[in-house]
């Protein structure tokens, strides 16, 4: 079997086409590559064929370390979500919103009450949007 590069270019970094320690892969219905690139706190969007990602979170989200993202695509509005791991918090980002609006968890608050949690490292949303 052959390998095949699917986003970045074999080094590790902080451009588009370098992700480091990537921690979740996601395909949506239109074939779109999402990247949790974790120790960059951000994540990337990679349209088919490309190597080089878009940022799509990260810069003025205020992420650390997001470990799994989950992508919801529906009448042609995507919404990102992800476990935002060290902020102990679950958030959607959505592409016609701005900020950041937590649906699990508080932001840098662990605990092991009903609204927290403690370094989420997965997500899943079903088809009524329900986490």
């Amino acid at each position: 079997s052959t390998a095949v590069t699917l986003v970045g270019n074999g080094l590790a970094g902080n451009k588009p086409n370098q992700p480091e320690n990537p921690e979740e892969l996601f395909i949506d219905s239109t074939d779109n590559l999402y990247v949790a690139d974790t120790s960059n706190n951000r994540v990337l969007k990679c349209s088919k064929g490309s190597q080089n990602g878009v940022l799509v979170a990260g810069s003025n989200h205020d992420l650390n370390y997001p470990i799994e993202i989950f992508v919801f695509t529906e009448n042609n509005q995507t919404d990102l979500y992800m476990a935002d791991s060290r902020n102990h918090r679950a958030i959607p980002v959505s592409d016609n919103e701005s900020g950041i609006k937590i649906i699990a968890g508080r932001k840098g608050e662990q605990g092991q009450t009903d609204d927290s949690l403690s370094f989420p490292t997965g997500i899943f949303i079903d088809k009524d949007k329900t986490l």
